[in-house]
């Protein structure tokens, strides 16, 4: 919620489950289901700071959030 998650125009699934299994808006994994390899949420009305967290993902090979409201310098977590 730190990017005001109820707010996003599509938030389906999210915080819910395993974001492999239940489906979550946005959220693509690899051919096992098993880790996240890409997270695209390109207009989706996300607000603050990117969550360092987001470096947690060792498999993201893409990353979209584009076009929102996000604020400050991107986590050096994310390499």
């Amino acid at each position: 919620n730190s990017t005001d998650g109820p707010n996003w125009r599509s938030n389906g699934g999210w915080l819910t489950g395993d974001p492999c299994v239940d489906d979550w808006y946005g959220v693509e994994c690899g051919r096992e289901g098993q880790h996240v390899t890409e997270l695209i949420l390109t207009l989706d009305k996300l607000d603050g700071a990117i969550p360092s967290e987001l470096g947690q993902l060792s498999a993201l090979e893409r990353l979209e959030l584009d076009n929102n409201q996000l604020i400050g310098a991107i986590p050096s977590e994310l390499g």
